[in-house]
């Protein structure tokens, strides 16, 4: 009985919470699903979450050339808009405590970018473009098992 009961409950949280998802009552019903959908890392939850389930966020910035521009920690996606083509820049990311497990991060550039660079403190960054062509866009993913960061797209 104690199984069933507990699988019921499960089921009934994951539903609620893509539910809530759905219709943006994820605040209404938090308390109820919060062991079953919203809790990172815990082992008897039914469904887990390391990221949000959608990641509106976003920033637009002007890298110039032969300058740095910073990436924020907690942005999902950003655009890059010099104003026109440049040779390079450097694009510098956050520290690595900013950002969770699995985040993924979309770049978009309005211009070319010959050549830029990338930083990341402590963070090793794994299949970033070498040329970024005027309309391309590129998504980069975080693992913290490296720590990485892995061109995914």
């Amino acid at each position: 009985m104690t199984l069933i009961t507990n699988y019921m409950q499960g089921s009934l949280g994951l539903l609620l919470a893509l539910v809530a998802a759905t219709y943006g009552l994820v605040s209404a019903i938090a308390g109820i699903t919060a062991r079953y959908a919203f809790v990172n890392n815990d082992a008897g939850a039914v469904f887990k979450s390391k990221a949000p389930f959608c990641d509106s966020s976003f920033v637009a910035l002007s890298p110039t050339n032969g300058g740095t521009t910073n990436i924020p920690a907690g942005v999902g996606l950003v655009v890059l808009n010099s104003g026109g083509n440049i040779a390079g820049c450097t694009l510098a990311f956050a520290a690595a405590a900013g950002f969770t497990d699995g985040q993924k991060i979309t770049f978009y550039s309005v211009f070319a970018i010959t050549t830029p660079a990338y930083t990341s403190a402590g963070v090793t960054q794994l299949g970033f473009p070498a040329t970024i062509a005027a309309g391309a866009f590129f998504t980069v993913q975080y693992a913290a098992v490296g720590p990485y960061w892995v061109r995914v797209g």
